[in-house]
């Protein structure tokens, strides 16, 4: 049985290395060790890459509205562009090539040629310039209300709505790509349930209980129109597509709850 896993020593260690490949699969931090065998064992760690990119960047600007709250603007663009260090951009970039192959109706075929065209095209600019500014401006809100935290609640739920679709959702591309190679056990479904469950018990336990459903519920009613638009156009997802999501889903979580807050 799976469970019995557990207790085997190589388990063990492929479940540790998760992390390392976890680290360096979604940001740009050089971590020493072995990569995992295995990758749907980094997906449990999902949560944890979002949690230092999320803690980096609200320490950084929180430092800097504390100490004078007239950089407020300041604060929020360096938070923004920490965000896109850190992660490589990837998110964003799956963003751009989203919208170049989906802005236009396409066959399949065509779809996954421009997903897979390093060019960016009008719609992918437009995309770019669109989510740094609704970042941009969730950041400044989010900061000038003193609930930066948020930014650190919606990024590490993304990471495990990643790990979900990675593993139920289908990938097109085969073998190739960075996507490839997280179909996994169902134990590790449940391992991201439990941490999702923990996730906003916590934040409900710290707020309150509409504060943890509402802009959480809010991101995943937006995503569903899109992961039903990949599924129908492709037969499932590509990394660009997981990115897109990713930032969709941060965009929207955030603009919720500053709604919700104010």
């Amino acid at each position: 049985m799976e469970w019995q896993l557990f207790r085997e020593r190589g388990f063990r260690i492929e479940i540790i290395n998760g992390l390392i490949t976890a680290v360096r699969t979604l940001t740009v931090i050089s971590v020493p060790g072995p990569e995992v065998k295995k990758r749907f064992y980094s997906l449990p760690w999902f949560v944890v890459a979002g949690l230092i990119v999320g803690l980096v960047q609200y320490y950084f600007g929180t430092f800097l509205f504390t100490w004078k709250s007239g950089l407020l603007n300041i604060a929020a663009f360096f938070m923004v562009v920490i965000n896109y260090i850190l992660t490589g951009g990837l998110h964003l970039d799956g963003l751009a090539d989203s919208a170049d192959a989906f802005g236009i109706v396409r066959s399949r075929e065509k779809n996954l040629k421009i997903l897979k065209d390093s060019h960016i095209g009008v719609f992918g600019a437009g995309a770019i310039v669109l989510g740094i500014v609704w970042r941009l401006i969730s950041y400044n809100y989010l900061l000038s209300l003193n609930q930066a935290i948020w930014i650190v609640y919606g990024i590490s739920l993304s990471r495990i709505i990643q790990g979900l679709i990675l593993l139920h959702i289908p990938y097109v591309r085969g073998s190739e790509g960075k996507a490839y190679g997280y179909k996994g056990p169902f134990f590790i479904s449940i391992i991201l349930i439990i941490q999702l469950i923990i996730f906003i018990r916590f934040i409900a336990f710290y707020h309150d209980i509409r504060a943890a459903i509402i802009p959480f519920c809010t991101a995943i009613l937006i995503l569903l129109p899109l992961l039903i638009l990949f599924i129908r156009r492709l037969g499932g997802f590509t990394g660009d597509c997981l990115g897109a999501v990713t930032e969709i889903f941060e965009y929207t979580y955030l603009t919720a709850s500053y709604f919700l807050l104010i």
